[in-house]
């Protein structure tokens, strides 16, 4: 997406160069220190570990690129990430969100900021619907997953059991950017696919009737959006990103967190219930009509680049006291996350020792070591 933009935004006037902000040299982009002998009139941040270029680069404009809360991809064991991470909404600089769920959820951390909404647009040439994608009466629900299994937050393992929980009959095809990673997963699917490029995606979609996507949180999620645009509804749980496309009812359905019978349950009714898949499908495309194409979308942030360096920059005491509140939150989150690991080891080296001391539990461990020796 960010490739995307910086291509197309000399179109309408604006020089745009990609800086890696660690690693060395590759094709197309620039280094971090080439890019410090260059005064910008803005630098953009992508994700959280970028956001300290945003002033080791010299410009006039800061702004951070929000396509997810950055913290949520991290779990409660990792206290130190999401530290880190959670520093990115904390800065005294303008925000550029994917959605507007975003843009409300930076509102509710940080009170008086706001983002400007830059929906992801689409390649509407490659993503539409096929010529014939009709399910033929008998035949099985063609169901689609995507995620990668190892991305916790993808609640994939979910999605696969709400398909394989179902009475009616399914095919199903399990989509990810990592097919090798996905098939030693050893999920119950019919085939992995994944790791294509948007053509070859689109024509995933022409074969499916029925996208589920039951993560935990997304940014925005762009799957069901350029499924929309194939005339294939989805089934997906209230993550977030959701809000800006989904209508329940209306082009797919919303089941509940860890609701893998419901989702099972919706999926039945699909199956048997053409005239409901096919309003479904109505309503996906009417959507998909009026999301913006990827030009449109770039034309957007050009004029959201101009306004915001046009702009006064922000003031930086209401962000630095933010970031001093959200360092004072995580730090003691992260203390009694710690200190409860600690108290799990302690209790489960206790437990350990008592164990060990029973007369028959060291019979055995000592017969386990005389036969390791032999």
């Amino acid at each position: 997406m960010v490739r995307g933009y910086a291509e197309g935004l000399d179109a309408h006037g604006v020089r745009a160069d990609v800086v890696l902000s660690s690693g060395g040299a590759a094709d197309g982009v620039l280094t971090l220190a080439e890019a410090r002998e260059t005064a910008y009139d803005a630098v953009v941040a992508t994700w959280w570990e970028t956001a300290e270029a945003l002033f080791d680069v010299p410009a006039r404009t800061r702004i951070v690129l929000l396509q997810g809360i950055d913290s949520f991809y991290y779990r409660d064991d990792a206290p130190f990430d999401q530290l880190a991470a959670d520093l990115a909404l904390h800065l005294p600089a303008h925000y550029l969100a994917v959605s507007e769920w975003l843009r409300d959820a930076l509102s509710s951390v940080r009170p008086g900021v706001t983002a400007r909404v830059v929906r992801t647009g689409i390649d509407k040439a490659v993503f539409a619907p096929p010529e014939a994608r009709q399910r033929r009466p008998g035949e099985p629900l063609r169901v689609l997953v995507e995620g990668q299994p190892g991305l916790w937050f993808k609640g994939v393992r979910d999605a696969v059991a709400a398909v394989r929980g179902m009475r009616e009959r399914a095919d199903l095809t399990l989509a990810a950017l990592d097919p090798a990673e996905a098939r030693a997963a050893g999920l119950d699917v019919d085939r992995v696919a994944g790791g294509v490029g948007p053509a070859a995606m689109a024509e995933i979609y022409g074969r499916t009737d029925v996208l589920v996507k039951l993560s935990r949180f997304e940014g925005l999620g762009m799957a069901p959006i350029e499924a929309f645009h194939c005339g294939v509804p989805a089934i997906v749980t209230p993550y977030g990103g959701h809000a800006d496309y989904l209508a329940d009812g209306e082009n797919g359905l919303v089941v509940g967190f860890d609701d893998v019978p419901g989702a099972s349950a919706w999926l039945d009714r699909l199956a048997a219930d053409p005239d409901l898949l096919a309003r479904l499908s109505a309503g996906a495309l009417a959507t998909a009509s009026r999301w913006p194409a990827h030009g449109e979308s770039v034309a957007d942030f050009a004029t959201a680049l101009r306004e915001l360096i046009e702009a006064e920059p922000p003031d930086p005491a209401p962000a630095l006291a933010s970031l001093a509140r959200a360092v004072r939150m995580r730090t003691e989150a992260g203390r009694q996350r710690l200190l409860g690991q600690q108290w799990d080891l302690e209790e489960g080296w206790g437990r350990w020792t008592e164990l060990s001391n029973q007369r028959g539990v060291r019979a055995a461990l000592a017969a386990s070591k005389l036969l390791r020796r032999s």
